[in-house]
């Protein structure tokens, strides 16, 4: 009955051991490879200054890298959203879906325009 209980109390502090000691590698995350760090963007005013105009750029200029994009945040929301509410009038077939309130879940426009842009950015 003594050697049983050795027996477990040692199996159980091993396998305690061994879990408290691979802990090491999950909780450490090695910095990403295709990014920068917040501590080398921010670590100077106009290192900060610069990352926080070329996101502002990027959000201005669209999916597409022109400012004939319009996207959620350089006023595609404003159009669309008005095409919807009957506000304004658009003689492009792209957006016939938004004129008429008939959006399907396929269309590419919400995700390209709104939803892919703004998840970049952020």
């Amino acid at each position: 009955m003594n050697n049983k209980f050795r027996y477990k109390n040692l199996v159980i502090w091993s396998i305690l051991l061994v879990c408290v000691s691979a802990c090491n590698k999950i909780v450490e995350i090695p910095a990403p490879i295709n990014s920068i760090t917040a501590s080398k963007v921010f670590n100077s005013d106009n290192d900060a200054t610069s990352a926080v105009t070329a996101i502002y750029s990027n959000m201005s200029l669209g999916s597409t890298g022109t400012h004939s994009a319009l996207v959620f945040s350089n006023g595609g929301t404003t159009i669309y959203a008005g095409l919807s509410a009957d506000d304004l009038t658009d003689y492009d077939p792209s957006s016939d879906e938004f004129v008429t309130n008939s959006l399907v879940s396929n269309n590419v426009i919400p995700y390209s325009i709104f939803w892919q842009p703004a998840y970049f950015d952020i």
